[in-house]
């Protein structure tokens, strides 16, 4: 099992229930959850996107999925 899939980490942290209810409340959570989940781990050896604005909305995707995160478990 991938150890790196945010959906299989979810699950084992017991939060899958309430992130798919948050999703349905919060569009913002949702387009964030799918930017972040979309990530393999084998993109890490390619190269980084060269426009600064495409980086930084991933970052904050991130940053919206992990304060998530933070707050239920």
């Amino acid at each position: 099992m991938e150890m790196h899939d945010l959906n299989n980490l979810v699950v084992f942290a017991g939060l899958w229930k309430e992130m798919q209810l948050e999703k349905h409340r919060s569009t913002n959570l949702f387009k964030a959850w799918n930017k972040v989940t979309d990530w393999k781990v084998d993109r890490r050896y390619e190269l980084p996107p060269s426009n600064p604005i495409v980086v930084n909305n991933f970052m904050l995707n991130v940053k919206t999925v992990f304060k998530w995160i933070e707050m239920h478990w």
